[in-house]
């Protein structure tokens, strides 16, 4: 009975508690503390009382399966914690968490500053709270699954699993949903559902990430699935929050993660007086699988102008990846003059593929195809890098190591194309199959010192290729496969290599070449006299006499003939080489030392006669001229062979010689009282030979060339030059008569070129003012000059790269030295950031002193406007330009452009001289 009377009692003091808390009375009650201790001394009396009463009597029992829950229960704990207060208001059955409040039940969660629980209603209600400046804090968050967004408040029922948000905001990737009213349904609150489903009202959806929005679309209704799409109805597109003429019926945005198929909005939008309104890059998207998906597109103009692309991507991991693509373009061109229509069409095919390193550890294929025809990158692209590259490469290799062999395979397939010529060659397939380099006589266990025969290598290579030589408009055409050149090679080497006398190598190396054919060419003259006939008349227009002028008795004609022939090639030789250095040094001045290496070389070479006849390998034909003189040409039947033909030499035995020279200079810094290296010339290399076995002409002509990088090797010199010994015929042709023996000097000038390349950016020539012209360390204050002008008005151009190329030539002609600029050309790109929004964009500029003028200028300003850009690109000199303001690219809602754009067609189709 005493037990029974301490439960009322404990009871009476909880509800008096729980009054005085309701009505703020906080503090004259007992601490939670010893409440706490109170109740668990409760707890453990009764708990004593009931196994006391119960136990001994089985009929007191209590059976569990006979405990009913109520409907109304929840499946799980409701879990909740606020760093501030919790409030319990045991008569209306609420709890009032402050200060970063936080409910959790099964997989949901809510986070806010002041939430309020209802455990009779099973409903919890959450909303932010202002500090002293007025500024939101606690917002509340609210987060289930994959369903994550924020709002000012929310009300969320946990047995129906429904829930109203006002002033909502949700994200899914880079789209922001904001809504003044919205309602949560879970897709737990239906059985038949299988999402989630948020209906708003008067909501606004945009990728602005900013809290009042610079755009989006507004709509009434919207009906929202999280992770699938958002359905929308009548809709308006606003800009900083005022409505524009543009309308939308309806629309579905798709909100996904993953990849799923579907239509493509156009990217952008263009109208030109030639081709009239066109759509870019609409289509459709379709994932094949997980590796792979596809996207076909097309530009579309409404008179006739179109154009096609293809484009799909795959990837691996571990193994591979790599894009495919193809682009076709048809444009029309009316002529104002007939009225008549034109039509220029143009393909593009790229393909990049890269393996994995870990994929295989013998077989390996990459890739880089970019083949074009009829000019498609300048007839679709109008910016400098497309306009001013002519030439267009692609590579193809697969690679195959033989384990525990020394053998290698290899396939390639390689393409180089100018689209200024429109010449194109194609070499489909080369594949080559060698040995690593043997040493046949090594011994597997060596013991001793070893033996000079032991490095004596063995190498062999075998080589097929067969290429096309067409033009990008005759690609696919039989013409093309006819006139395919294909052949194999076969090389077979050996040597050694050794010292003598410690300071010579001596390099001994024999080596056979042989080349098989399919085709051989046979050149035939066929007689076709072509004679021209002038009448001479008298005073009285009666004739009086014929004169005939023979221009042509007939023509060479070269056919190829079908048969197995091949050519072989025998070279022997050796050659010496050594080094001699050269030292100059002083104590005092800059100048410190000068260093010169010199690498002198010297080879013996003999091949066998290339002219035996019973070679086969020349044939000669003879015809007569229109002066009825008897014409000899001997010629190569291996001539038009993709290995060329042997040439027309008897036997040569020659002595070859070359001497390479290094210098190098070390100088005193100041700076940093130590010595510094820099380089003179990097090499100058003098080489000729001298043939003991030819019968005149026996010395070659003398080769100078030499290169240097300058200025910390911004700049790279080259030049070259060719002397000869002999003195030249009244044809230009060299006679058997030394230059010495007429001039007194021992070579008769040639030729010679040089050339100067230099590329730099502003902040090298920034270093180069600071630092000088050969020291490579930074002293520190150059580093202070740096920080100091980091804001200074050159900081602006930090970006830009100035390229600057300038070729001379000096030739006889008319045997009168001659001097000449083949090259002179600077240009300029880069960036500059006028303010964080403004940026100035030179794609290319440039002067061209020979021609006297510019070179393709390209420049570009762009404004960013948060969410939105605006810019103009401009070419002046080809007459097209783009102005547009657009939503940031890359975004959901990126098709939201307006564009005016000038482009080739509105420019009269012509392309950059």
């Amino acid at each position: 009975m005493n037990k029974v009377l301490q439960i009322l009692f404990i009871s009476i003091v909880g509800l008096l508690l729980g009054q005085a808390q309701l009505f703020g009375q906080v503090d004259s009650l007992p601490s939670l503390d010893s409440l706490r201790l109170a109740t668990d001394s409760l707890m453990q009396d009764t708990t004593q009382l009931l196994v006391q009463d119960s136990l001994p009597n089985d009929s007191n029992r209590v059976s569990t399966s006979r405990i009913s829950y109520s409907k109304d229960a929840l499946d799980d704990q409701v879990e909740y914690d606020a760093r501030d207060s919790i409030v319990y208001d045991i008569i209306n059955k609420k709890i009032y968490l402050y200060g970063e409040a936080s409910v959790k039940y099964t997989t949901l969660n809510l986070t806010a500053d002041y939430i309020i629980f209802d455990w009779e209603k099973n409903e919890v209600i959450a909303e932010f709270t202002q500090d002293s400046t007025g500024q939101k804090q606690g917002i509340p968050s609210f987060q289930d699954g994959d369903q994550a967004f924020t709002a000012n408040r929310m009300r969320y029922n946990f047995l129906t699993k429904k829930g109203i948000i006002y002033d909502v905001t949700s994200k899914y990737n880079d789209l922001y949903v904001l809504g003044t009213k919205a309602k949560f349904i879970s897709k737990d609150a239906d059985t038949l559902e299988v999402n989630d489903y948020i209906y708003s009202e008067n909501a606004i959806f945009t990728t602005c990430d900013h809290p009042e929005p610079h755009y989006g679309i507004r709509s009434k209704k919207q009906k929202l699935v999280p992770g699938n799409v958002v359905v929308v109805g009548p809709s308006n597109l606003e800009i900083m929050g005022i409505p524009t003429p543009l309308w939308l019926p309806f629309g579905f945005f798709p909100v996904t993660e993953d990849r799923r198929q579907g239509l493509l909005f156009p990217r952008d939008y263009q109208y030109t007086q030639e081709w009239g309104f066109g759509l870019n890059n609409i289509g459709y998207y379709l994932p094949i699988n997980d590796y792979m998906d596809l996207s076909a597109t097309a530009d579309i103009y409404f008179k006739g102008t179109y154009g096609l692309h293809l484009n799909s991507s795959y990837r691996k991991r571990y193994k591979y990846n790599g894009s495919f693509r193809i682009d076709f373009n048809d444009q029309r061109f009316e002529n104002d003059s007939d009225a008549s229509v034109s039509r220029e069409k143009s393909l593009s095919i790229g393909w990049n593929h890269s393996q994995d390193r870990s994929a295989h550890p013998y077989n390996n294929l990459s890739g880089s195809v970019n083949i074009q025809t009829n000019g498609f990158q300048q007839r679709t692209q109008f910016d400098a890098g497309s306009q001013l590259n002519n030439t267009l490469n692609s590579s193809v290799r697969y690679q195959r190591l033989f384990p525990n062999q020394p053998l290698t395979f290899s396939a390639n397939m390689a393409h180089s194309q100018n689209t200024r010529t429109n010449k194109m060659t194609i070499t489909l397939p080369t594949t080559d199959f060698a040995t690593q380099t043997l040493f046949p006589f090594k011994r597997k266990k060596r013991i001793g010192k070893e033996k000079w025969y032991e490095q004596i290598t063995f190498r062999y290579k075998n080589q097929f290729r067969n290429q096309f030589e067409t033009t990008d408009t005759t690609l696919f055409t039989q013409e093309t496969l006819d006139n395919a050149r294909y052949g194999m090679r076969h090389e077979a080497s050996t040597g050694t290599s050794f010292k003598l006398s410690k300071y010579f190598s001596v390099n001994p190396n024999v080596s056979y070449n042989e080349v098989w054919y399919l085709k051989t060419l046979k050149k035939e003259f066929v007689e076709d006299l072509v004679v021209d006939t002038t009448i001479i008349y008298n005073i009285d227009s009666t004739d009086q006499e014929l004169l005939f002028d023979t221009l042509s008795n007939g023509e060479i004609v070269e056919m190829m003939q079908n048969g197995f022939r091949r050519y072989h090639q025998v070279n022997a030789g050796v050659s010496v080489n050594t080094q001699l250095f050269g030292m100059w040094q002083r104590d005092k001045g800059w100048l410190r030392g000068v260093r010169h290496v010199m690498k002198p070389s010297v080879s013996m070479n003999y091949s066998p006669n290339n002219q035996n006849p019973n070679l086969g390998y020349f044939d000669a034909l003879e015809y007569l001229d229109i002066n009825g003189d008897t014409i000899r040409q001997e010629y190569s039947i291996f001539e038009n062979g993709i290995y060329g033909a042997p040439q027309n030499r008897g036997t040569t035995a020659s002595i070859g010689y070359s001497i390479t020279n290094n210098f190098e200079a070390k100088y005193f810094s100041k700076k940093d009282s130590t010595e510094h290296k820099f380089s003179l010339f990097d090499n100058v290399t003098v080489r000729g030979s001298y043939n003991y076995a030819a019968d005149s002409l026996k010395f070659s002509t003398v080769q100078i060339n030499g290169t240097t990088r300058l200025f910390k090797r911004i700049t790279t010199f080259n030049f070259n030059a060719r002397f000869d010994p002999y003195n030249l015929d009244e044809d230009g042709r060299r006679i058997e008569s030394f230059y010495w023996s007429t001039d007194r000097k021992p070579l008769r000038f040639e030729e010679a070129t040089a050339r100067l390349n230099s590329s730099i950016r502003v902040a090298q020539i920034r270093d180069l003012i600071a630092n000088g012209f050969g020291d490579s360390n930074d002293s520190g204050e150059s580093q202070e000059a740096k920080k100091s002008s980091s804001n200074d008005l050159i900081s602006l151009f930090e970006r830009f790269t100035i390229n600057h190329v300038f070729a001379v030539k000096w030739d006889v002609i008319d045997q009168r030295d001659t001097f000449f600029v083949q090259t002179h050309t600077v240009n300029m790109r880069g960036n500059i950031d006028l303010t964080d929004k403004w940026s100035v964009t030179v794609g290319n500029i440039g002067y061209d002193f020979k021609a006297m003028r510019l070179s393709y200028p390209d420049f570009g300003l762009s404004r960013s406007l948060h969410c939105w850009q605006m810019g103009i690109n401009v070419q002046p000199s080809f007459g097209t330009y783009r102005f547009y303001i657009r939503v940031n690219p890359g975004s959901s809602m990126s098709f939201l452009n307006v564009p005016w754009t000038k482009n080739r067609a509105d420019r009269g189709n012509k392309f950059l001289e």
